[in-house]
This record gives structure tokens, C-alpha cells and sequence, in this order.
């Protein structure tokens, strides 16, 4: 995988799967953890309410997600 393969589909469809940190999104993408494409694709889901924090008070590098 790489960078390009980075969407709002495929995050959900990962984060189904189980990689629901951070770290664990980065490995199935295999891309490091502070891609900006990565993190503005997890922001951009977040601000359309797709992705939920299952802990909101966590901090990025803590939190997990869950599709909504």
C-alpha cells in the first residue's frame, strides 16, 4: 500500500477492521504515523462525524476510533 491509497473509504473500511488507533492505521497503510495525509484524512472523517473518538478527551497518538 501507500500514500495514495489513503481515502476516507478505506480508513472506515480499516478502522473496521480493527486498526482503530493511529498506529495501527499507519501499519495497514504502511506509512509512518505523522503522514499528513493520514492524519488529515482521520481529521477530515472526524469533522463529517464518520469516525468517532471512542474516547474524545484522549489525545491523537492515544485515541481510538469507531465508524459511526
Amino acid at each position: 500500500m501507500s500514500v495514495r491509497d489513503i481515502t476516507p473509504d478505506a480508513v472506515l473500511a480499516a478502522v473496521q477492521a480493527g486498526h482503530d488507533d493511529v498506529f495501527k492505521l499507519a501499519d495497514h497503510f504502511e506509512v509512518m504515523h505523522v503522514s499528513h495525509t493520514l492524519r488529515g484524512t482521520i481529521a477530515h472523517l472526524e469533522e463529517g462525524k464518520r469516525l468517532v473518538p471512542t474516547d474524545a478527551n484522549a489525545g491523537l497518538l492515544h485515541r481510538r476510533w469507531k465508524v459511526a
